[in-house]
């Protein structure tokens, strides 16, 4: 039995038109290239961690992490200090370039990808 069968855990079902339509690849030419089995060897405290790839149900089964997204962040909370600000632009600036480190670029990095 794996460790995440035992934990709370969050699935991303990809949506290949969507991501078709966006960037012009399709998420079965990712799957069939094992583009994302060197997803799973990522460990880092500020990327959550992917468990699992299932080629044929097209889903991503990652560790849970209960929080808010950068998004709901800046709409809770509009006077954020500068500190506060600065001291999450760092963390983000440290995740791109551990991942780019690794020769892995974020397709999609926005402030609803982005957890606080």
């Amino acid at each position: 039995m794996n460790d995440f069968e035992t934990q709370i855990a969050s699935f991303k079902l990809l949506q290949n038109h969507r991501i078709q339509k966006k960037y012009k690849v399709k998420y079965q030419h990712l799957f069939q290239k094992n583009i994302f089995n060197y997803l799973l060897e990522i460990n880092s405290k500020q990327i959550i961690k992917l468990y699992k790839i299932d080629v044929q149900s097209k889903t991503l089964t990652f560790e849970y992490f209960s929080s808010l997204t950068l998004r709901e962040k800046l709409k809770e909370d509009r006077n954020i200090s500068f500190k506060n600000l600065k001291n999450i632009l760092k963390d983000i600036a440290v995740s791109i370039e551990f991942l780019h480190k690794k020769n892995i670029v974020h397709i999609d990095i926005n402030d609803t990808n982005i957890l606080i």
